[in-house]
């Protein structure tokens, strides 16, 4: 006999309807794609001294691509946490679609 947690999740898909849910799943796979072939990008190139920020500041560039890497891995966390809640969204609606309203 196995033990393990059980939890039962109510959650809230905000400005994400029913019939959107497989749509918003795919734009998160694919910037999620589009993120990291930008991570590999700024590892592969040669890196220049400095670097300069959208508004023009300069860096050094140890700093400027740990400021760029810390936003993208926010960002990835963020889309794999959306994708997880979505998941978890089409799986209720598969099962008990009557549990999952929108409003």
């Amino acid at each position: 006999m196995s033990w393990g947690t059980s939890y039962t999740y109510e959650g809230y898909l905000s400005r994400i309807g029913k019939r959107e849910l497989d749509e918003k799943y795919e734009e998160c796979e694919h910037l999620n794609e589009m993120l990291w072939n930008q991570i590999l990008a700024m590892c592969a190139m040669t890196p220049p001294v400095y670097a300069k920020s959208e508004v023009g500041t300069e860096y050094p560039w140890a700093e400027y691509l740990d400021m760029k890497l810390r936003g993208f891995k926010e960002e990835l966390e963020d889309n794999y946490r959306l994708m997880e809640r979505i998941s978890a969204c089409k799986e209720v609606l598969e099962e008990n679609p009557e549990n999952v309203t929108e409003g």
